[in-house]
Parts: C-alpha cells; sequence; structure tokens
C-alpha cells in the first residue's frame, strides 16, 4: 500500500500539473501522497492506533455522541 501510494504520488505530482482535485493542485496531492507512503515505509503508524486514528477521539461517556 505504502508503494501504492508513492507510485501514484510520482505520477500525479509529474503529470498532473494543469489539473485539480477538489480545488488543490494534482501536483501538491501527488506530494502529499508520496509523503505519507514514505513515512509507511519508514514504520510511522499514522492510522490504526496513530495520532490520526478517529478511534482514539471518542469520547469514553456512554451518552455522548
Amino acid at each position: 500500500m505504502a508503494w501504492y501510494a508513492i507510485v501514484v504520488g510520482v505520477l500525479l505530482a509529474g503529470f498532473g500539473r494543469s489539473h485539480q482535485i477538489h480545488g488543490m493542485s494534482a501536483v501538491w496531492v501527488g506530494l502529499g501522497l508520496i509523503g505519507v507512503g514514505l513515512l509507511a515505509l519508514a514504520g510511522t503508524n499514522v492510522f490504526y492506533g496513530g495520532p490520526l486514528d478517529m478511534h482514539r477521539d471518542k469520547k469514553k461517556d456512554p451518552e455522548a455522541r
């Protein structure tokens, strides 16, 4: 998955100069994917159990939504 993110990021950064993805330049989206892919290869856990894990944001109060 990390390699997939890097390859797609390189394609977007290299060939996406005139395209936009939700208002952002495809080059910046590609660079972001490359960064996430490199972090994943380095062993940084940014999703499950990491700082971006949404499960950690849930409140312990059973009545809170």
